[in-house]
């Protein structure tokens, strides 16, 4: 049999019609006790210690009164754990959903309170004391998913890198082998010496200047020649001296193209306004670069 003393005050008196503050004594028999769950009895001896603020439930005393708040506090209890539960679960929803976050944020520098930020998650409860060891377990799954993609991405575009430089050195040597050849059948002294020094690779420049003035005569390279400066339009209402022009081009250069250019001309002095000049020409390619063909400039 367990005997306790509880105290209320005048507020508590009066919502059951009495004049002021008091005490009642509960009195328990072992049958009481014997039938409360593990859980109801912790919540009885919170009870008993005076921790718990009194309530007007006591103010009669009886058995049945005291069990019964001992009941809703493990009820409220129960309905806290469960918010709490629902509280985490939907922390961890949010992180998980937070793919940005998680998912490029190193497992070494995972901290767990920068995600906790506003909830109400009672962080002490030994519930949640393996929350850090599951979360870092999905970061460091999710990161190391991350590292083999990267690394993989990393081994294609080396390979496509390795790709790319093969290519580029296979066409280079190619180039130099038509040079090689050109320049033995058709190359000027200048040119064969070049050659002789084992100069080529860097001279590719005066080789395809002279080829070029041997194949491809009165073509300059573009905006090296008499072009250089000019803008290059569309060949708008072009008149017979431009097709002059590209009839002369195509004799060598079947796909030639017409163009129109135009100069804007300063003064030096600043005396004179600008003059804008006007010229027909010709494009193509060659030795994979663009050339022109400039006709009269008007």
């Amino acid at each position: 049999m367990i005997s306790m003393k509880f105290h209320y005050d005048t507020a508590a008196a009066l919502k059951v019609g009495l004049a002021r503050q008091g005490e009642v004594t509960v009195t328990l028999a072992d049958e009481h006790v014997s039938g409360l769950t593990p859980a109801e009895r912790d919540a009885l001896a919170i009870v008993m210690t005076g921790n718990a603020r009194p309530s007007i439930a006591l103010i009669h005393g009886t058995p049945e009164e005291l069990i019964g708040i001992v009941r809703e506090r493990v009820a409220q209890q129960a309905a806290d754990a469960a918010d709490a539960t629902a509280a985490l679960d939907a922390l961890i929803a949010g992180i998980l959903a937070d793919e940005e976050d998680l998912l490029h944020k190193p497992g070494s520098n995972w901290r767990i309170r920068g995600w906790s930020d506003g909830a109400v998650v009672p962080w002490g409860d030994e519930r949640l004391a393996g929350l850090h060891t599951r979360l870092q377990a999905i970061c460091d799954e999710r990161n190391l998913g991350i590292r083999i993609e990267e690394e993989a991405a990393e081994d294609r575009a080396r390979m496509r890198a390795e790709v790319a430089e093969r290519a580029k050195v296979a066409a280079q040597a190619a180039r130099l082998a038509d040079a090689h050849a050109w320049i033995e059948a058709y190359g000027t002294p200048r040119l064969r010496r070049i050659v002789t020094e084992g100069l080529l690779e860097e001279s590719m420049r005066t080789y395809r200047d002279e080829r070029l003035d041997v194949e491809r005569p009165g073509w300059t390279w573009i905006n090296e020649g008499r072009d250089k400066g000019s803008e290059h339009l569309d060949p708008r209402n072009p008149s017979e001296e431009a097709f002059q022009i590209l009839d002369r081009a195509r004799v060598l250069v079947p796909d030639a193209a017409l163009v129109r250019l135009r100069w804007t001309r300063q003064d030096p002095d600043g005396y004179e306004p600008d003059r804008v000049e006007h010229a027909w020409g010709a494009t193509a390619t060659f030795l994979g670069r663009a050339i022109m063909l400039v006709g009269e400039v008007q």
